[in-house]
């Protein structure tokens, strides 16, 4: 049996441009499935003198064989907006497993030519995903957190908890806890510093030093250094 390996390409662009960037995806094969609503968290000056401290984005996941991720964006390379400031990130992850329902809906269509292993990461990767889950309201304490460490921005993701321990009732009515999903792309080498130093963070100003993750991410655009 061949192994194809998948990844998906996260992308992050400002609210509205998402459609955008799935019609221009599509042109080269890769196909979004899920598109979400995400808050950004870099630093500007502009930003805060006119008082807006969160700009709203799109956050798209697009499921694909390696080869039609890279191959596609080599294509699009004139296209695509990440060379330009404020124009977005993105960067894509490679799937450990999937379902036989999962494979059969991201390969159809997709001319399968590669047959590399799943878990092989290219050798010159230089970037990690961290994901932070926390309580709501806690966004700005891991940023800051990580800006110390050397991270840059990161986008927020609203999402409810489904942990029983959590959960409430009131009047008969079920209420779970409202979560903030926090994810930053860090360079390799500053990852661990800026991990211990969100954990320390929500510990401190929380109690609680929430979950956190990191997950190998590859072809990383748009990424810049937090004195840009």
């Amino acid at each position: 049996m061949q192994v194809f390996p998948l990844q998906v390409l996260i992308t992050v662009v400002d609210r509205g441009r998402g459609t955008k960037m799935t019609r221009l995806y599509q042109q080269v094969g890769i196909e979004t499935q899920l598109m979400c609503l995400g808050i950004g968290t870099v630093k500007s000056e502009i930003v805060e003198y006119f008082g807006l401290g969160e700009v709203e984005k799109d956050v798209l996941f697009s499921a694909a064989p390696r080869n039609i991720i890279r191959g596609g964006l080599k294509r699009l390379q004139g296209e695509l907006p990440f060379a330009k400031p404020g124009g977005g990130i993105a960067c894509s992850v490679t799937f450990s497993s999937a379902s036989m329902a999962a494979l059969r809906q991201i390969q159809i269509n997709n001319a399968m030519d590669e047959v590399e292993g799943v878990n092989e990461m290219a050798p010159n990767r230089m970037h990690d995903m961290i994901v932070c889950v926390a309580d709501r309201g806690q966004t700005e304490v891991i940023m800051e957190a990580a800006r110390r460490a050397g991270a840059s921005g990161g986008t927020v993701v609203h999402a409810h908890g489904f942990n029983r321990r959590e959960e409430e009732s009131f009047l008969h009515l079920l209420i779970r806890p409202e979560k903030e999903i926090v994810m930053i792309i860090v360079p390799l080498a500053c990852r661990r510093a800026v991990m211990q130093e969100i954990c320390s963070s929500l510990e401190r100003e929380a109690g609680d030093a929430g979950l956190l993750f990191s997950i190998p991410v590859e072809d990383v655009m748009g990424l810049r250094s937090p004195q840009e």
